[in-house]
């Protein structure tokens, strides 16, 4: 379970759940504390080397993706539809065979 609260620092929106996850699973405060404090000190290590390796090329790859920009959304879009279609088509054929 520390090993968890310790993954979900690195996941984007999900640091919120560790302390209620650990709670529900009865990890002691101490674990809790020592494992989400070593995670924070990696991702901030992580994150502040990357800022300081790819300070100016971010700007360079920023520029040549505005042209692109339009296309990466769109074709995002289609990726969402397509995902949304095929769930949609499986539910209907579960709910059909169920019904049967």
């Amino acid at each position: 379970m520390a090993k968890t609260v310790a993954i979900l620092t690195f996941i984007p929106r999900m640091r919120m759940w560790a302390p209620i996850l650990a709670g529900s699973s009865r990890l002691s405060f101490k674990k809790f504390l020592l494992f989400d404090s070593l995670a924070l000190i990696a991702f901030t290590a992580l994150y502040l080397s990357l800022g300081i390796i790819f300070n100016n090329s971010l700007g360079a790859l920023m520029a040549k993706m505005k042209n692109l920009q339009n296309f990466i959304f769109f074709g995002f879009l289609l990726v969402a539809a397509v995902v949304i279609i095929v769930i949609e088509r499986r539910r209907r054929k579960n709910t059909q065979a169920l019904s049967r």
